[in-house]
């Protein structure tokens, strides 16, 4: 490119370049000429105006905190403008073919004009491509015209063989004749009759139209210089000096920012360092930003759904899968400028381990054999920082922002922005970090990383930087109130002196010693693991020093252990420090040179490191935005983190990580390929299989949190947890539900396949919900858990506890099993079935709402109504296995049925039946001639017993009711003072009578048909 004058306390308006090396490290190194103004402006006074209309000065404030002119504001726009530009929205162009064109325009005789070579047609292809990209950039038009004598374009190509151009130059904007022509020498320079891009006559032909349109070299500061008094540009209105802008910041003061900088890259010396044919391909991010500044930004600009990609062993970029022209060298090194629309990265044909950052300004590696290498001329390495930049955000506007970005086969690193992102790693071990907006990631296969919110310990609202700083001498930083500070300078590209460089965030910080401690800041998260770790020290034995937000000295290292550190971290030399940070806010950390083993002093002048500081954290705590992010690791175990808002991730591994913590959403999903079970403490609301239509099993399981938990049309097992209480829906397929939270719900609709609910707590099926088979998640478990069914048809099994088993009110018969232990079953259908096996538990109860039938074969011990107290006629009937068989105050008729059974009618006018075996019947409520008088339908003497509860029939004693106070006849009346119960003979009718023949009166509470000949041995007392 054009390597202009020599740098000196004058500005050069009209850039001589110097001449560019062979490109082989044998050549000796440039010699810069000396700067001139135009010659038509050398000897203006304050008004003079050679064409003014064309061209105006750009306002400027100054600024008195630095003490220097400035226009924006911003240094790495500002160190690149003269502070003038061209008026006119259309700048016309042309080739002049003869020197005589230039006559009367200011030039003296035998200057340029006189020895005038016109541009050759490569020549001529270069300057339009050139200017196409500053039109894509800006709202600046070209159109070329034909020069003459009388029709005169405001930028003007030519060469000449006048000695006085070495190299090349172009003049600025002003009101000069000559503002905008640019002259290239005839001196041999390698490609300049030869410009393609990428090479070293493209990138001249970039930088002087850079000038001509008002860029000024980066590396040089003007702060000092009177601009119009030196004749450079035009006077201020009124007059008076004009002083220029500051160099770049020492951090982007290279070519991967601008190529209007002499330094290849940040450090480097003011003189060619690179290669001939691997020079920038386009304006890079701070040319862009200030040519925007000068003209506007173009928003028009591939404004629809565009897609870049690049070719891995040519290096050409395809627009939509137009390729745009190779490089003339597998090199890439650009700034992509997009106006509008939703755009793509494409790098799915590469298999390198891709880095790509979406973030505006930041770079992306596609590949470490297309970098371009800063300091090949001096033999040295320095690899450029990315093959692409972003470019950033003219006025924040985010409509140039690259939205999406695909990933090749290797282990990709992709950082998206502020826009709502797509990122899909594709093959590959990838690293996929989301930001503000609400973003899609899908890692692909292999064991991905996913950040829906930025990356852990780096706080809200920073963005990703290139990874590196360099700190020259006198860069001012000797102090914490000083700091330099790095939070936006961290990266995620591939270094090997960083463990898992591509998923820890990490700034290599190149500093250079100046005779004070050197002090940087960062800002990050509380839990942040920070690693500090010195390398590749130069006549320093290096000391650090930590301190939290108070200026609290929390650590330091002295470097005592060779072995401590990674990477290059060797020498007794470097120091290795790490800290968990308890605390949020900025943290502060001073090198400094060994004193003793608690103290340091100034690093010596001219001494060198690198500090390397990685900033590991939590999954989750990342910095992005609270988009509702999409994360899909693909195949492979994959680690997801969306941060806050309401994001949905995708697992196919049950060994896949999700990490959201409480509050960061209200929403947030996990959408299962394949089974998947919430790890402890992941607060999400929802999870899925990815398609409810989907047949595939897919098993899930919640944590402690409270979800809601949803299959698909396959057979699943869903479970909730434990915890808070849980949705679980299994929709389609044979479902197994497990529930281990209290008030856990279970949705199944009709149709839905056979499904069971397994409990480990007492569980009760709502309403509606189509379960098949309801059960304790353990047969054999002891613990008491009770179960209830719906209005729909359920199998309920309980386990070897005493459970409670419900079939859940009227509706469809249900069949209750209760294993072992004692159980209780609740009867709502008169068709339920009971099923319980000899050993299974000492007394089962029956208790039921409905007329009911024990089932043959069930042991059950207890047979009763669903409550004693009430008045509805419940007929209960048992089986051939002993029972006691209870009803309630309504008239109720209970039959006994086999085996030797207790029947107890309690209140009411019941009907009492013991069938076969030895019966007893027991009368144990108030007595009530009107509304108590049971009626005994087989009593059989001597098998059969009537039990009178002595709470009831007080005048008795316990046991066999005494012979005296027993009376039979045919009238049922007392015959002396000590008859009790009283037997009708030819009525069967039994009556208390508590005095006998006093004045009390007998009242019945019993009939026995078939008249049974009864004595008092067939009564006791209970």
């Amino acid at each position: 490119m054009c390597m202009m004058c020599q740098t000196v306390s004058r500005f050069a308006s009209e850039e001589i370049d110097a001449p560019m090396p062979s490109g082989s490290v044998s050549v000796a190194p440039p010699q810069f000429d000396q700067m001139r103004p135009p010659y038509d402006m050398r000897e203006q006074e304050p008004g003079d105006a050679y064409g003014a209309g064309r061209t105006a000065l750009i306002s400027q404030v100054f600024d008195a905190a630095d003490g220097r002119y400035e226009f924006s504001g911003n240094q790495d726009i500002d160190a690149t403008l003269i502070g003038s530009r061209w008026t006119l929205s259309n700048l016309t162009f042309s080739f002049p073919t003869s020197g005589t064109f230039y006559a009367d325009e200011g030039y003296p005789a035998g200057t340029e004009p006189a020895e005038h070579v016109a541009f050759n047609a490569m020549q001529q292809d270069a300057v339009r491509y050139a200017l196409s990209l500053v039109q894509s950039y800006t709202n600046l038009t070209f159109t070329e015209v034909a020069e003459s004598a009388t029709t005169h374009a405001e930028l003007r190509f030519s060469q000449t063989s006048y000695d006085d151009v070495p190299s090349a130059y172009a003049n600025f904007p002003s009101s000069s004749e000559q503002a905008g022509d640019v002259w290239f020498g005839m001196t041999g320079q390698p490609f300049y009759d030869t410009p393609a891009m990428g090479n070293w006559g493209m990138a001249t032909i970039l930088h002087e139209i850079g000038h001509a349109l008002g860029l000024k070299h980066g590396h040089q500061d003007y702060t000092a210089v009177d601009l119009a008094g030196e004749g450079y540009l035009d006077p201020p209105g009124g007059g008076g000096p004009r002083y220029g802008s500051a160099e770049l910041p020492a951090n982007h003061d290279g070519q991967d920012w601008s190529l209007m900088t002499y330094r290849s890259d940040p450090g480097a010396p003011v003189a060619f360092q690179g290669e001939g044919f691997n020079q920038p391909q386009t304006y890079m991010q701070n040319d862009i930003a200030a040519l925007q500044y000068l003209y506007g930004a173009n928003f028009d600009t591939n404004s629809s759904a565009t897609v870049y990609s690049w070719n891995p062993t040519t290096g050409e970029m395809s627009i939509d899968g137009v390729g745009q022209g190779a490089p003339t060298s597998n090199k890439i090194s650009m700034t992509l400028w997009d106006g509008n629309g939703v755009d793509t990265y494409d790098l799915s044909n590469y298999a390198t381990d891709l880095s790509i950052d979406l973030a505006p300004g930041a770079f992306s590696t596609f590949s470490a054999a297309q970098l371009v290498n800063h300091r090949a001329y001096s033999g040295g390495v320095a690899p450029a920082v990315g093959n692409v930049a972003n470019a950033l955000l003219y006025n924040n506007d985010t409509r140039s922002l690259i939205e999406n970005a695909t990933g090749g086969s290797g282990n990709d690193s992709i950082v998206g922005n502020q826009a709502n992102n797509t990122l899909r790693g594709n093959d590959g071990g990838d690293t996929l970090v989301g930001s503000f907006g609400s973003d899609k990631l899908y890692g692909g296969s292999a064991a991905d990383t996913l950040y829906g919110d930025g990356i852990p310990g780096i706080p809200p609202g920073v963005e990703l930087g290139d990874g590196v700083v360099v700190k020259p001498a006198g860069a001012g930083n000797i102090s914490l109130a000083t700091a330099i500070d790095v939070t936006k300078e961290f990266s995620l590209a591939s270094n090997a002196n960083i463990i898992d460089s591509t998923a820890t965030p990490h700034v290599t910080i190149s500093g250079t010693g100046d005779g004070n401690r050197d002090y940087y800041k960062l800002t990050v998260n509380a839990g942040t693991t920070l690693t500090f770790d010195i390398d590749n020290t130069s006549g320093v034995d290096s000391f650090l020093f930590l301190y939290d937000p108070t200026s609290t000295a929390v650590a330091f290292d002295d470097d005592s252990q060779v072995t401590e550190g990674a990477g290059g971290s060797t020498s007794s030399f470097d120091s290795y420090l790490t800290y968990q940070v308890k605390t949020a806010g900025t943290y502060y950390i001073e090198v400094g040179a060994y004193v003793s083993s608690t103290s340091n002093g100034p690093i010596g002048s001219g001494a060198l490191y690198d500090l390397q500081i990685s900033a590991g954290g939590t999954p989750g705590s990342g910095g992005g935005g609270t988009g509702n992010d999409t994360l899909d690791g693909g195949t492979g175990d994959d680690s997801m983190a969306g941060g806050a808002g309401s994001d949905v991730y995708f697992v196919d591994s049950a060994a896949d990580v999700v990490t959201e913590t409480a509050g960061n959403g209200t929403a947030d999903r996990v959408a299962a390929r394949a089974s998947y079970a919430l790890a402890a403490g992941v607060s999400i609301e929802l999870l899925t299989t990815t398609s409810s239509a989907g047949t595939t099993a897919i098993d899930l399981s919640g944590n402690a949190l409270k979800q809601t938990t949803t299959g698909n049309a396959g057979a699943n097992t869903l479970k909730d947890g434990g915890g808070v209480a849980d949705a679980l829906n299994g929709l389609g397929g044979d479902d197994i539900y497990l529930v281990y939270a209290a008030g856990t719900t279970v949705a199944e609709a009709a149709g839905q396949g056979s499904d069971r609910v397994a409990a480990a707590v007492d569980f009760a099926l709502g309403a509606g919900v189509h379960i098949e088979v309801l059960t304790t998640t353990s047969s054999g478990g002891t613990a008491a858990i009770d179960l209830t069914g719906n209005a729909l048809q359920q199998d309920i099994t309980g386990n070897a506890g005493d459970n409670i088993l419900h079939d859940g009110g009227a509706g469809a018969a249900d069949t209750l099993k209760g294993l072992g232990g004692n159980d209780t079953y609740r009867v709502y259908n008169a068709a339920d079935v009971v099923v319980e096996t000899a050993a299974q538990g000492v007394y089962d109860v029956v208790m039921a709402a409905v007329d009911y039938v024990l089932t043959a074969g069930a042991h059950v011990e207890r047979l009763a109504t669903n409550g004693t107290a009430g008045t509805s006629g419940i007929d209960l009937t048992g089986n051939e296995i002993g029972q006691e068989v209870v009803g309630n105050s309504g008239a109720n008729k209970l039959d006994g049925k086999g085996g030797d059974d207790t029947m107890k009618g309690l209140a009411g006018k019941d009907t009492l039946t013991g069938g076969t075996g030895k019966d007893l019947f027991v009368f144990s409520t108030a007595l009530s001639a009107s509304t108590n008088v049971d009626t005994v339908t087989d009593f059989n003497v001597p098998n059969d017993t009537i039990g009178l509860d002595d709470a009831i029939f007080a005048a008795l004693s316990l046991g066999t009711l005494v012979a005296s106070a027993f009376w039979a006849s045919t009238t049922g009346l007392a015959h002396d003072a000590s008859d009790r119960i009283l037997y009708e003979t030819d009525t069967g009718a039994l009556f208390y009578d508590a005095d006998g023949t006093g004045a009390g009166a007998r009242i019945q509470f019993a009939v026995l048909t078939g008249l049974p000949a009864l004595t008092n041995a067939d009564f006791a007392v209970i």
